[in-house]
């Protein structure tokens, strides 16, 4: 009925369809289950198979003879998504087929935008960077569980209001996605950047205390925002920067911000292009 519509894998019993299925991963649409198989039948099949994740998410048609109520609430007690009737009128099997099928796309579709939204609300939508909800909550799991000392490094673009007032907000916007970009770029992989707000970006960098590792990066982030063009054309872009690293006193996130945040304050009071650390160039 169905073999000029779909590609088939058959199987005596239930061993051999689980043996199919771990030979074709992820290839499977859609089980056609007879109940009544000689060495595993349908129910042990199905027991089986919800113990397995990667197979208990394809839908299950069970083929049967007895239309008895009893059968139809076994049937969907033991997880199938419908029944098929034996013996068959082409037609309803078609159909049958085709809404578990439909049914299941869109369960899928439902399930990958609602990931898609999760994924969303934790980056910051203009740069994709982590948003600073995303990031306190994070950085405060891994200074939780941190063996080492760890830095944060708390940057904010110089003059950005002027940027924006003399070349208009669409020109800021490009401004703040490339200088995203260029963070990308000179951190780690496993170092974790986060926008902020407007523009401001954090940087936090695990298992790592020597901040004269963390001041040589930002010295040559720096220098690399000069290459940065808009519009094709070079750009001023400097920046001021303030790094705090963790201590006995300091081990919260609230903490590391807000030192990493006064270390960017007294680099903004002193100029453009400015680094400033905390405990070295200021201790409260």
């Amino acid at each position: 009925i169905l073999q000029d519509q779909f590609l088939f894998f058959e199987a005596e019993n239930g061993a051999q369809a689980i043996q199919i299925l771990q030979e074709h991963p992820n290839q499977i649409d859609l089980i056609l289950l007879d109940i009544s198989m000689p060495v595993m039948d349908g129910k042990e099949f199905l027991q089986y198979k919800k113990r397995l994740p990667e197979l208990d998410v394809i839908p299950v048609i069970i083929i049967t003879a007895d239309d008895s109520p009893q059968q139809q609430i076994s049937t969907f007690t033991l997880g199938a998504n419908d029944y098929i009737m034996k013996p068959f009128i082409p037609e309803v099997v078609t159909r049958r087929v085709k809404n578990v099928l439909d049914s299941n796309q869109r369960f899928k579709e439902m399930v990958k935008e609602y990931n898609h939204m999760s994924e969303r609300a934790k980056t910051d939508r203009m740069t994709g960077l982590i948003d600073r909800v995303s990031a306190e909550e994070m950085i405060s799991q891994l200074l939780a569980h941190a063996v080492g000392a760890s830095i944060m490094v708390m940057l904010d673009i110089d003059n950005f209001k002027k940027i924006n007032d003399t070349y208009g907000h669409d020109y800021g916007d490009k401004v703040i996605c490339a200088v995203a970009s260029k963070l990308r770029t000179f951190f780690r992989k496993e170092d974790m950047i986060a926008r902020m707000g407007g523009d401001e970006f954090a940087i936090f960098m695990e298992d790592i205390s020597d901040t004269l590792v963390a001041k040589k990066k930002v010295d040559r982030l720096c220098a690399g925002l000069s290459d940065i063009q808009i519009d094709g054309a070079h750009t001023d872009i400097t920046c001021s920067v303030g790094i705090a690293v963790t201590s006995e006193q300091i081990h919260t996130f609230e903490k590391l911000y807000k030192c990493a945040d006064q270390a960017l304050y007294h680099a903004k009071c002193n100029g453009r292009n400015m680094i400033s650390i905390y405990g070295e160039d200021l201790t409260d």
